[in-house]
């Protein structure tokens, strides 16, 4: 019997060494990003229409960096940062640019990022060299911009050619079910 609980106690004591905990993104308020870059290809806007070239910048928006592993809670705390917005009579009439880079972590609450995300109207952003997959993409997708009083409002999402934006069907793992808010009358 003692090899038997030898192994059992190595193999408890390699999961214990070996589980890594489970730690919350770092959401901030950074530097602005100060890299232009060109659009690779032309797109129809309200305005005047984007030609390929055409430079974008986020260089004068204030910018909310959501990095790491999304779990339960990010949302709210995305939410709680734009109560905190420096200086908010500077910035009043500058959109807001939220970059992310992020393996994913929770689809429920990549789901509120993007519905808190997309209340607000601010941009997304995957920047060169970082990646947005999993839930993070899906809080991507909540990346949208109010053009004018009465329009819908439009997708407002960036991905630099050198970021990576990754989908995949949700794991069967999580029974729990979300319920999308219902506008009230």
């Amino acid at each position: 019997m003692l090899p038997m609980a030898s192994k059992l106690v190595a193999a408890l004591v390699a999961s214990t060494v070996c589980a890594a905990p489970v730690l919350a993104a770092d959401i901030y308020w950074a530097d602005p990003i100060g890299t232009d870059f060109a659009y690779v290809y032309p797109a129809e806007t309200l305005g005047d229409p984007i030609e390929a070239g055409d430079v974008q910048s986020f260089a004068q928006m204030p910018h909310l960096r959501v990095q790491g592993r999304i779990e339960a809670g990010d949302a709210a705390k995305v939410e709680a940062m734009w109560e905190e917005k420096p200086n908010w009579n500077a910035d009043m009439f500058k959109d807001i640019v939220v970059s992310f880079d992020s393996e994913g972590g929770d689809f429920y609450e990549g789901l509120a990022m993007a519905d808190a995300i997309s209340k607000l109207a601010v941009t997304t952003f995957v920047g060169p060299g970082d990646s947005c997959l999993s839930s993070c993409a899906i809080a991507f997708l909540g990346g949208s911009a109010i053009v004018m009083r009465g329009i819908p409002s439009w997708p407002s999402r960036y991905l630099h050619v050198e970021g990576l934006l990754g989908f995949h069907a949700r794991s069967q793992r999580s029974p729990r079910l979300y319920r999308f808010p219902v506008a009230q009358p």
